[in-house]
């Protein structure tokens, strides 16, 4: 079970146009909430169980936004994810680098 320590320090970090407004640990995830300027959101998950052998953790995301009218996600909207070794989440800079990638083309 992956667990990150001072996981508050991602608030206000910037990620390419999009800033982290909120990061929440549930027992599955963790739960790291986007914000633009002009009100747009979404939601980047961070899996705390590894993947595989490799031991892996899946960072993933709706591959649409929410509807700014009803707040939800279309029906078919599927995710899209990365895959990312525990070196990579221990450095803020790399995951912040890992969000970026994975949020790119939305």
């Amino acid at each position: 079970m992956l667990k990150i320590e001072n996981y508050s320090k991602l608030l206000r970090k910037e990620v390419g146009r999009w800033r982290i407004g909120k990061v929440e640990a549930i027992s599955s995830a963790y739960l790291i909430r986007l914000w633009m300027q002009d009100g747009t959101k979404m939601q980047v998950n961070l899996e705390r169980t590894p993947i595989g052998k490799q031991k892996e953790y899946e960072l993933w995301c709706w591959n649409d936004r929410p509807s700014k009218v009803t707040g939800l996600i279309a029906q078919t909207a599927t995710p899209i994810r990365i895959m990312l070794q525990k070196h990579n989440i221990k450095d803020m800079d790399k995951l912040l680098g890992s969000i970026e990638y994975l949020i790119r083309n939305l």
